[in-house]
């Protein structure tokens, strides 16, 4: 039987999972992206008609063309020109970052994650053959002023080289607008 790839077996455990497991069950973990809630009463029932209708098949590659279609109708304000033929369907955020650096992720290329990102974001780009290049977005606080330490002066000493992509986080309060600012003209790529 063959064993692992080098590639693969270069890539260190998170601890993610280990931390998860050693706090028990009585614990809301805001780590995982795992809701403490049942979905809604009519996503539950709006589920379980699907299923009785034979809605449980396969669908294109990018998702289902309607659902694309709509989530693009909800995003245009945001995102000028999009169309449902700029929206491909995955099963999690996670999945969709690592079909992100699949595809734009050449080996050796460095890739900037500002920090805190999930701890699978970082192999992901390993695994493709890029290099993590993380910088600190973390808020310092002080009694007097809250200050950002993502700077656009700090950022642009990340940027030439051969950062290829960046990765925004809508809950990170630090990556705002007026921060990003001083990007465009220095990546090709920014997801967000």
């Amino acid at each position: 039987m063959a064993g692992f790839s080098d590639r693969a077996l270069a890539i260190q455990p998170t601890g993610v999972r280990k931390m998860f497991d050693m706090a028990g069950d009585d614990v809301i973990s805001f780590g995982l992206g795992e809701p403490d809630f049942q979905p809604p009463l009519v996503a539950i029932n709006a589920f379980h008609n699907a299923m009785l209708n034979g809605h449980n098949k396969y669908t294109t590659t990018a998702g289902l063309p309607a659902l694309r279609k709509r989530i693009a109708e909800t995003w245009t304000s945001r995102c000028p020109g999009l169309d449902e033929s700029n929206v491909c369907m995955t099963m999690s955020g996670t999945n969709a970052l690592l079909n992100i650096f699949a595809t734009l992720v050449n080996p050796g290329q460095n890739v900037l994650l500002p920090e805190p990102y999930f701890p699978l974001y970082g192999p992901d780009v390993e695994l493709w053959g890029g290099r993590l290049d993380s910088m600190s977005a973390r808020l310092k606080t002080s009694l007097s002023q809250p200050s950002n330490i993502l700077k656009p002066s700090s950022m642009r000493i990340h940027l030439p080289f051969c950062t290829i992509s960046l990765q925004i986080q809508p809950g990170q309060p630090s990556l705002q607008n007026k921060e990003m600012s001083c990007l465009p003209s220095h990546n090709d790529t920014i997801s967000g």
